[in-house]
């Protein structure tokens, strides 16, 4: 099965987290393509995957300009094959809770006019060596505001292995389900 994990990033997390979705689609079988949304070309056709999965970060309580209008773009082609959101929270000092996970997701769903089959929220890092001066100020703010205990000189990384592992195997399951209610729908391989 081929299977297409598109993200979008600003601090490089998102990418991070595609690579890692993506090599463990490929551990269970897939052939996996890694795009960036940022720089896939427009006309590329998502209907060449059995299954596609996108995921951006969320900034300010909003998903990023680019990967909403390449999610609107595609919403046909993507309401028609298995094909899955998943975000980074810009807060990884605690996760969001069902209820404000949900309304994101919404309001995506909402602009883009795409019913992904899944969705899923990952708690991000703080990477303070990286950022700029501002976002760092505002980094350090956030990491107060939430009592985090944390050195504010060091990067800390959150990604959760056991829940992404859990989406990747949820995804392949409901993925081989769709494709035994449709035989004969698999794309052939290259």
């Amino acid at each position: 099965m081929r299977i297409a994990v598109i993200f979008g990033t600003t601090e490089g997390q998102v990418h991070k987290l595609a690579g890692y979705l993506g090599d463990m689609l490929r551990e269970r079988g897939a052939i996996v393509e890694v795009l960036d949304g940022e720089i896939m070309p427009r006309e590329t056709s998502l209907a060449e995957y059995d299954g596609v999965l996108i995921g951006t970060s969320v900034h300010a309580g909003a998903h990023q300009r680019f990967i909403i209008e390449l999610a609107d773009l595609h919403q046909r082609e993507l309401n028609q094959i298995p094909s899955a959101l998943f975000s980074v929270s810009i807060d990884p000092t605690r996760d969001l809770d069902e209820e404000e996970a949900d309304q994101y997701n919404d309001y995506f769903s909402n602009q883009t006019h795409w019913n992904p089959v899944m969705e899923a929220t990952f708690r991000g890092a703080l990477p303070k060596n990286h950022y700029g001066f501002m976002k760092s100020l505002r980094s350090e703010a956030l990491t107060r505001r939430r009592h985090a205990e944390i050195d504010a000189e060091h990067d800390y990384e959150y990604m959760d292995h056991i829940t992404a592992e859990g989406f990747v195997d949820e995804f392949i399951d409901f993925l081989e389900l769709h494709e035994t209610q449709q035989p004969g729908t698999s794309r052939p391989l290259p």
